[in-house]
């Protein structure tokens, strides 16, 4: 082994940044069940008005929380591995996307349409 090569720096993951990813993963659990729960009335909501447009575009987007969920806990561990603050990051911010833009829509059809979804 040459002496003058610098040993490559070996990164350790420590127990602050396992509990933080568990935290993340709980969270990203919730928006799982949280999404779940938006499919019954998102589903009634596109049979009766199925017929295209922005209506059913916002209801696919309201049945599509698990997904994002599932994908920030995947790959949320995945970069976890090999950047622990990558995986932290990934993990929350994917389903936090989806959370906030559910709150947008929500925010939005209150103000405009008087908690109705067909103004």
């Amino acid at each position: 082994m040459n002496d003058t090569g610098v040993a490559p720096e070996r990164r350790r993951i420590t127990v602050l940044a396992v509990l933080l990813m568990l935290a993340v993963s709980l969270f990203d659990a919730a928006v799982f069940v949280g999404g779940f729960a938006m499919w019954l009335p998102s589903m009634m909501v596109v049979a009766a008005h199925a017929n295209g447009g922005m209506t059913e575009g916002l209801m696919y987007w309201l049945m599509a929380g698990p997904a994002f969920a599932l994908l920030g806990f995947l790959i949320g561990w995945i970069a976890f591995f090999f950047r622990p603050r990558n995986g932290l990051l990934i993990g929350l911010l994917v389903p936090m996307v989806w959370v906030i833009s559910i709150l947008a829509i929500f925010a939005n059809a209150e103000y405009r349409c008087d908690g109705d979804w067909v103004c």
